[in-house]
C-alpha cells in the first residue's frame, strides 16, 4: 500500500493505493509479447502486469507513476514549480517527461 500526502491550496490531501497480490491480478507474461512496445517493457502501477516503457519525450510519472515509467537509461523529469520544490518530489498528479 502506498500513501501520499500532498497539499493543495493549504489543505492536506491523503491519497492511498492498495494493490492486491500479483497472483490475484489477471494478467499474464504472454501479454508482454502482444504489447508491441517500441522500447522496453516495465510494469504497471501495482508492479504486476507488463506495460510498455515510455520513450524519450513521452509523458511519464504522476501519482504512483500512473502515466507510465521511463525506459532504461531515461529519467522522468518534472518541470520546476514556480515556488520551488525543496524536496524534489512532484506534486500529486504532475506530469513529467522522459529524458536521458
Amino acid at each position: 500500500m502506498a500513501v501520499e500526502i500532498s497539499t493543495l491550496e493549504g489543505q492536506q490531501i491523503l491519497q492511498a493505493l492498495h494493490c492486491p497480490p500479483c497472483e490475484r491480478i489477471h494478467c499474464s507474461p504472454r501479454r508482454a509479447l502482444k504489447l508491441q512496445c517500441q522500447g522496453g517493457i516495465t510494469t504497471g502501477i501495482c508492479g504486476c502486469c507488463p506495460a510498455c516503457a515510455k520513450l524519450a519525450g513521452e509523458t511519464c510519472g504522476g501519482t504512483w507513476d500512473y502515466l507510465g515509467k521511463c525506459d532504461e537509461g531515461l529519467v522522468c523529469i518534472y518541470p520546476e514549480e514556480k515556488d520551488g520544490n525543496p524536496d524534489g518530489k512532484p506534486e500529486a498528479g504532475r506530469k513529467g517527461t522522459c529524458k536521458s
